[in-house]
């Protein structure tokens, strides 16, 4: 859920409205900038077995562009 503040003249709150819908596994992140969520998705049927995670993915991302053949 999310709601707008305003602080002047004083502090006011606007409508509540619903940010997510749907069941996301218990917790989250938020990026460094503050504009995304890092949720997982549950899935209904079956539980997760495994959470890929890649560190360093930029350090891989060049030295895969350095091996492309040349065009």
């Amino acid at each position: 859920m999310a709601v707008g503040l305003t602080t002047q003249p004083t502090l006011n709150k606007g409508q509540t409205r619903v940010l997510f819908t749907g069941l996301y596994e218990p917790g989250f992140d938020v990026t460094r900038d503050g504009q995304r969520f890092l949720m997982m998705l549950a899935n209904e049927k079956q539980a997760a077995t495994q959470v890929n995670v890649v560190l360093n993915c930029f350090e891989d991302l060049k030295r895969r562009v350095a091996q492309a053949p040349k065009k």
